[in-house]
């Protein structure tokens, strides 16, 4: 991943764009980090909800707490942090606080290991399940199975997790949770995680599925945007014999078709080893740039019966249509722009994080979200980055790439294999056939692959 990053940043500014801009030396902790733009919701965005407050009152957490240290002199610091965790997250509705508290709280050291043992067997059993019923639902959608059904799309944004944690809290099993185990930020884990044992840790990772009490709804309607722009790419094929290059060559054989992005970026490292893989390459350049730009004909998409050139965008139609060519696609050439379909995906799901941010205290947006469940704090990461553009090797990198391609370097080498090989990809189509002449052929010889892994 590190070598990946260094490579495609080394190119990134070798390749005649605008090189990165970096610091010399990262800023001091008190610098922080760099200003963004302001969160506020604009006139036409929805704002985001506001958690009204309805927290344990001081008073009722004060006399929980001295109760429960009565009770167990020696548990002083961990009482503390049990009730403030569980009340933080407490409402009015759920009950009464104090004594939910003085119920569940378990101090003897043999109750407590049973508790955790308990409390393990079950959430390896509802996550296990969970994650069985997930993929079940979402199968037909990510697995060539035939045909999609409309169904398909409808279970495809099913996501039983949804309300595992919100159900968990209402029946309070997550304050139980809360209360006995401790809850710690990223920064903490980080200076103390050596010291962990396996039990610790194990505690640990309990506790954090309870960090944050986040309405079903709202985990609901984040899954359902993740599950439409899933479909969204899903039917994102291009068809690359009817894909002209620059000189209005056919240079993709029939029946290739490609889903962006990924199995462009796979062909386009493919072609390291053709003859015409340069064109080849640049043409599918050409295409990611139409896609990212939203100026790709609507009417092109997962549509082999039409011709279409991404360096004039002129659209013709399409001569030598496959056989297998879905029928329901239009033969009618037009240059119309696909609407703002693919940045629609992503504020869809801009919106469901936002919705989120109120209900996360400790990490109350999705950029910090998305550190702390990476485990890796933002700083370090900064510092990893600049690391790597400033590394001397870079130049080195580049200058090789650059000699083994006999060219100098286009935006497109980001993706050069460092160890690519000689063997022209129709070649390794044909091995791969002879070994495997069928899906089952390959299916039986998986645990051989496996176990040699």
């Amino acid at each position: 991943m590190k070598l990946f990053a260094f490579v495609t940043l080394v190119l990134g500014s070798a390749c005649g764009g605008t090189p990165a801009v970096v610091p010399t030396q990262m800023p001091g902790p008190a610098a922080g980090p760099p200003a963004l733009p302001s969160s506020a919701p604009r006139a036409d965005e929805p704002a985001a909800p506001v958690v009204a407050d309805t927290r344990v009152s001081a008073a009722v957490i004060g006399a929980t707490e001295q109760k429960l240290v009565t009770k167990y002199p020696a548990q002083k610091e961990r009482i503390h942090s049990g009730v403030q965790h569980a009340a933080a997250l407490w409402r009015t509705s759920d009950g009464d606080f104090a004594a939910f508290c003085l119920e569940q709280y378990v101090g003897e050291p043999a109750a407590r290991d049973a508790l955790f043992t308990r409390l393990e067997a079950i959430d390896e059993q509802i996550h296990g399940h969970d994650l069985e019923i997930g993929r079940a639902a979402r199968w037909n959608n990510e697995v060539e199975t035939g045909p999609m059904q409309p169904v398909d799309g409808l279970l495809a944004q099913y996501d039983p997790s949804t309300h595992i944690v919100d159900d968990l809290f209402a029946s309070k099993v997550g304050f139980a949770v809360l209360l006995n185990f401790p809850l710690t930020t990223l920064a903490e884990r980080i200076a103390n995680g050596a010291s962990y044992d396996r039990r610790q840790w194990a505690e640990l990772r309990l506790a954090s599925q309870f960090e944050a009490r986040i309405p079903g709804d709202l985990q609901l309607a984040a899954s359902a945007a993740g599950a439409t722009a899933d479909q969204y790419i899903a039917g994102y094929n291009i068809w690359m014999h009817h894909v002209l290059a620059e000189d209005g060559a056919r240079l993709f054989p029939s029946g290739k078709r490609l889903i962006s992005h990924w199995n462009l970026r796979d062909e386009l490292k493919a072609n390291y080893a053709e003859a015409d893989g340069v064109a080849k390459q640049r043409t599918i350049v050409k295409i990611m740039d139409r896609i990212v730009t939203q100026t790709i004909p609507a009417a092109v998409i997962d549509n082999p019966h039409l011709d279409w050139n991404p360096f004039t965008n002129k659209v013709t139609v399409g001569q030598e249509v496959e056989a297998d060519a879905p029928k329901d696609r239009t033969a009618t050439p037009s240059e119309a722009h696909e609407p703002d379909s693919r940045f629609a995906q992503v504020l869809a799901h801009f919106h469901a994080a936002r919705a989120i941010d109120a209900y996360s205290p400790i990490a109350p947006t999705y950029i910090e979200r998305a550190f702390v469940d990476a485990e890796m704090p933002e700083i370090r990461v900064r510092v990893m980055l600049t690391e790597i553009l400033e590394a001397p090797e870079g130049a080195q990198i580049a200058q090789e790439i650059q000699g083994k391609l006999g060219r100098p370097l286009e935006p497109h080498d980001l993706w050069f294999p460092i160890a690519t090989t000689s063997t022209a990809e129709a070649e390794l189509d044909a091995m791969t056939r002879k070994k495997y002449p069928t899906a089952a052929a390959f299916a039986k010889d998986v645990p051989r692959i496996l176990h040699d892994l």
